[in-house]
């Protein structure tokens, strides 16, 4: 058995049991993301919701950055909601980033990310 790996429970379904496998397996990988870039990336998993949490950013008193978005997959596109935090002498701006749609794709033979940004977004 795993170090840190919740037991298995007879009572609860095992679909439920992988998802807290998989839920623990993945945010390990985000502590050790943090720990390879000095916490200068930050990035965890919920596995149950679908979402990843990925924060980048740093600095000083005197300069910071920090971008923190919300990552889900819908339909092969990554969906990126992202919020953006500036600090300067003291003084903070604050805002949120339209949301956007991220993949790769093959043009011509080369990879290549492709962007989507909705100016108007229905639902129906």
């Amino acid at each position: 058995m795993l170090a840190g790996a919740p037991r298995a429970e007879a009572e609860r379904p095992v679909g439920e049991q992988l998802l807290d496998i998989a839920h623990l397996w993945s945010n390990e990988i985000g502590t050790g993301v943090g720990a390879m870039t000095f916490d200068l990336v930050e990035l965890s998993f919920d596995v149950r919701k679908g979402v990843t949490r990925l924060s980048i950013g740093g600095g000083s008193d005197d300069l910071a950055l920090r971008i923190d978005s919300d990552i889900r997959m819908l339909n092969g596109w990554a969906r990126v909601k992202a919020h953006c935090d500036l600090s300067f002498a003291g003084s903070k701006l604050s805002f949120d980033l339209p949301e956007f749609d991220v993949t790769s794709h093959t043009i011509y033979g080369e990879r290549a990310v492709v962007v989507r940004v909705p100016i108007f977004e229905g639902k129906f």
